[in-house]
C-alpha cells in the first residue's frame, strides 16, 4: 500500500514536505471473488524488477489459495497485484492492478499440497523473486492427496 507522509527536514527539523512510502499490510485471509468458501491452503510468489537506472519498479504479488465452496466443490484461486512505480524526469506515478483467474483444482495442485511449504528467493540482475508457490522437497506422506485430506480435517476442528 503507497501512502503520503509528512517529512520534516532541514536544520532542526523546521521544515516538512509531502512524501510517498509504501509499506505492507497484511493480506486478508477471505477471497472477494468467489463467495463463501473455506481457504485450505495459502502460498505467495512475488517479483520485483527494476530498471538499470532504477525510475521504474513493477512489483507483482500472487497470492494462491485453495479453497472449498459452499457446494463442496474445489477450487484454486490466484490473485494477482501488479504495483508500478516511476520516478523519471522528476515525477512520481504510480498504479496498480487486480487480476483473478478461477479454476478447478488439478492433479498437480492436489499433489503439491503433499509437499511441505518451502520459501524461497533467488536475485537474478535486477529480478528478484520470492515465496512459497513452490512446494518443497521433503514429501509428508507417501499416500497421494492426505495434505488435501488433512486440511479438509481442519476445517472440523
Amino acid at each position: 500500500m503507497t501512502k503520503q507522509v509528512e517529512v520534516k527536514y532541514g536544520i532542526f527539523n523546521l521544515f516538512t514536505k509531502p512524501e510517498r512510502t509504501s509499506e505492507r499490510v497484511e493480506v486478508n485471509k477471505q477471497v472477494d471473488v468467489v463467495g463463501r468458501h473455506w481457504v485450505l491452503e495459502r502460498r505467495n510468489h512475488h517479483i520485483e524488477q527494476t530498471t538499470m537506472e532504477r525510475t521504474n519498479q513493477e512489483t507483482t504479488h500472487e497470492q494462491h489459495f485453495v479453497v472449498l465452496l459452499a457446494d463442496g466443490s474445489l477450487k484454486k484461486v490466484i490473485l494477482i497485484e501488479t504495483e508500478n512505480v516511476n520516478t523519471a524526469h522528476g515525477r512520481y506515478t504510480f498504479f496498480s492492478i487486480h487480476e483473478h483467474t478461477v479454476h478447478d483444482l488439478s492433479t498437480s495442485d492436489v499433489e503439491a499440497m503433499d509437499f511441505e511449504k518451502r520459501h524461497y528467493s533467488t536475485t537474478k540482475a535486477h529480478v528478484q523473486n520470492w515465496g512459497d508457490r513452490e512446494p518443497g522437497k521433503q514429501l509428508l506422506s507417501h499416500a497421494k492427496g492426505v495434505g488435501l485430506t488433512k486440511a479438509l480435517k481442519r476445517l472440523l476442528a
